[in-house]
């Protein structure tokens, strides 16, 4: 039990502190290894007047988009999304990217205010933003390219997992991703499964 202010602050300075997860797809894993950069493909609507809008208010559809990453704090909440587990230091990012809370479920309108709006877990690393509103095709065209890189993703990466539930559904020797799983386990940062 916490009993004072100062064992409250250094729980609050551990946890903002704390390593950063992102879940990623064993063949684009590798594609960032190799390349030394990982392409920011994760998206998120903001809006100029600084306001969250819920997909069913007015004004959802003149949002603009950050570009980045999707990340958690949670390893094991990481697992559930995929194949590859990347393990940041949040403090060395922070050095040059933003980083926000981010609840992509609070923009579901509706029925989901019922639910619990806190569930999620993710941290939003901006790469770079899109400061304008896009209609449909545009908005399909932005999305074929990332906005933008980690990079150098070694000064930033800390430790690679591999998801136990995909590990034990893809390793037998006669599937396709058995090699590249065993290219990941081979890699210095690698630290079992999750």
């Amino acid at each position: 039990m916490i009993t004072t202010i100062n064992e409250y602050k250094k729980i609050l300075e551990s946890y903002s502190r704390s390593n950063l997860y992102h879940a990623i797809k064993t063949e684009y894993a590798l594609t960032a290894l190799d390349k030394n950069k990982l392409a920011a493909h994760s998206i998120q609507r903001y809006w100029p007047d600084g306001k969250r809008r819920k997909d069913d208010e007015e004004g959802y559809d003149e949002s603009y988009f950050l570009r980045g990453l999707s990340l958690t704090r949670d390893k094991k909440y990481a697992a559930n999304w995929n194949n590859i587990i990347f393990e940041f230091d949040q403090e060395k990012l922070k050095n040059k990217y933003k980083i926000i809370p981010y609840n992509w479920g609070f923009s579901i309108g509706g029925g989901y205010k019922k639910q619990n709006h806190k569930r999620e877990k993710e941290e939003f690393l901006i790469v770079s933003k899109e400061e304008s509103s896009f209609n449909n095709k545009e908005f399909l065209n932005m999305i074929k390219k990332p906005g933008g890189y980690i990079y150098p993703l070694d000064k930033y990466l800390v430790g690679i997992y591999i998801s136990k539930n995909s590990y034990d559904i893809y390793t037998d020797k006669n599937t396709k991703q058995y090699e590249p799983f065993e290219r990941i386990k081979e890699h210095k940062l690698y630290k079992g499964l999750l």
